[in-house]
């Protein structure tokens, strides 16, 4: 449960979101937020299956490639590797509106205080964004209708509480 997540990815994208006059490509090519995610431990599996979603999602690869989601339906997996602070986290994530797309990936995450975290995160999206409000963004700012890529992340968690088991109202 948390606040915001915010990931900088770098991706197979042929250009950066961030404009530049530069001859060279960034490595910073896009980027991911996510408000107000939360996933819910499933009682089996040992509560390391989770379902989750968020207020709002988007994933931006490049200048031409992003996806949009409100209220995306995400399946997981949380293993931790340490009882307080290391965890990995693979995930398949749909997003149905305004974009259409598939989001499969990993995080890495490593637990500070009790309501952040840091995470390296890898994945692979595909989708398109011609659904609705899709369509006005493609006419407004060109944006490619359909995308697909691989990409890799350094992100933060704010106010993005991971509950170890023993808090889990299942354990009690």
């Amino acid at each position: 449960m948390g606040l915001v997540q915010l990931t900088l990815l770098t991706s197979g994208a042929d250009s950066s979101f961030i404009k530049s006059n530069s001859a060279s490509t960034p490595i910073l090519k896009g980027l991911m937020l996510r408000l107000a995610p939360v996933s819910l431990a499933l009682p089996i599996f040992n509560n390391n299956l989770y379902a989750g979603t968020s207020l709002f999602n988007i994933i931006v690869l490049g200048q031409n490639q992003f996806g949009a989601g409100i209220l995306p339906v995400r399946l997981g997996f949380w293993q931790p590797l340490n009882e307080n602070e290391l965890s990995v986290e693979p995930f398949i994530e749909y997003n149905y509106f305004p974009s259409n797309f598939v989001h499969i990936g990993g995080k890495f995450n490593l637990k500070f205080g009790t309501t952040s975290n840091f995470f390296a995160q890898i994945g692979w999206v595909n989708g398109n964004t011609s659904n609705s409000i899709g369509e006005i963004l493609t006419k407004h700012f060109g944006v490619a209708q359909s995308f697909t890529g691989l990409y890799f992340g350094i992100g933060v968690g704010i106010l993005d509480r991971i509950f170890p088991a023993k808090d889990l109202r299942y354990n009690k």
